[in-house]
């Protein structure tokens, strides 16, 4: 009986220590989510205002198993951007496991494959990457002239955007945040850092992003959808007091009020996102540590049963050293 209870205890120990191991494995492999659900391919290669060679797509496939659609054209545009804006469209399409649309659809929020472009980044982003691209982030971060006033950054955890931001990896944000611009080439206007990083629950770049491709129907239902929100309203502000001095912005903000009066009487979401964009990168990174915070695991109970264990081991090593003297005592 008590051999039985030892094999017990002992493959129950076996057990969990394999299971920290194989958590300490996959938690080293530095797995991410995408920036932008889907793959690009192109012949020629940029360089972003971050410092990173990426292709300019002349082509993007949606990353999920049989959707998929194009964008050709790989020539500049007005706002200095290699790669061709995100195509707009109607038709569905398959969201990855973060809750955003892959390929040119309507977003949307319900969780479903992950896509060969989340994949891919799973092993592929390695610690080094992910702190470089922190180190990126951090220097982009301190060019900015002014602060965003918001403090209480945990009052935003129950926003339906934030909510969509599920899956959030801290350690990979700064990576595919600045894989996403890389791979549109996305230069930054230089007055962009005569304002804030960030407005309240939302990135400033972003807002700089959606500003300047505007004539993407997604990206002008980004504005369409949130104009009312606070922290929009207080960078709409802060545009128009910069494009005073700026004629560049004062045509770039004509353009996007055209565009979004055109889309008057769709109904508003208030839980929107450009499609193939994970939401996390339009959030305020520290908005999402306090909707995400990191879960300190409890070995409570493993210790508990180590203890046993030992225990349990004593009280048998003692038991057969009593047995083995009283045999020896009645042979004698």
């Amino acid at each position: 009986m008590l051999k039985k209870q030892l094999i017990v205890l002992v493959t129950i120990a076996l057990v969990l220590t394999g299971a920290d191991i194989l958590s300490a494995r996959a938690g080293s492999s530095g797995g991410s989510r995408s920036s932008g659900g889907h793959s690009s391919s192109s012949s020629s290669s940029s360089k972003s205002s971050y410092g990173n060679s990426s292709s300019s797509p002349g082509s993007k496939t949606s990353g999920t198993s049989g959707t998929s659609g194009t964008v050709t054209g790989t020539s500049g545009n007005k706002y200095g951007n290699s790669a061709g804006s995100p195509s707009s469209g109607s038709q569905s399409a398959a969201t990855s496991k973060y809750g955003n649309t892959a390929g040119a659809a309507a977003a949307g929020g319900q969780a479903g494959k992950q896509s060969t472009y989340d994949q891919k980044l799973n092993t592929t982003v390695s610690k080094q990457q992910a702190q470089q691209s922190l180190s990126k982030y951090e220097a982009e971060r301190s060019r900015y002239k002014s602060k965003d006033t918001a403090t209480n950054y945990s009052g935003y955890v129950s926003n339906p955007v934030v909510n969509r931001s599920r899956g959030y990896d801290q350690g990979t944000y700064a990576y595919r945040r600045d894989n996403f611009y890389t791979t549109y080439s996305y230069q930054p206007p230089h007055y962009v850092y005569m304002s804030a990083p960030s407005f309240g629950m939302w990135d400033a770049m972003f807002l700089w992003f959606m500003l300047d491709h505007a004539s993407d129907r997604n990206y002008s239902r980004m504005y369409y959808n949130h104009q009312n929100d606070p922290d929009f309203q207080r960078w709409r502000q802060e545009t128009d007091r910069l494009s005073g001095e700026n004629a560049e912005l004062k045509v770039k903000l004509a353009n996007l009020d055209k565009e979004v009066a055109g889309l008057k009487g769709e109904p508003v979401d208030q839980t929107y996102v450009p499609p193939g964009v994970d939401a996390d990168i339009a959030l305020n990174k520290k908005v999402l540590d306090a909707a995400n915070p990191v879960k300190s695991e409890s070995h409570l109970l493993r210790w508990l049963l180590l203890a046993a264990l030992a225990a349990f081991l004593i009280y048998y090593i003692r038991n057969k050293r009593k047995a083995a003297s009283k045999a020896k005592f009645n042979l004698d």
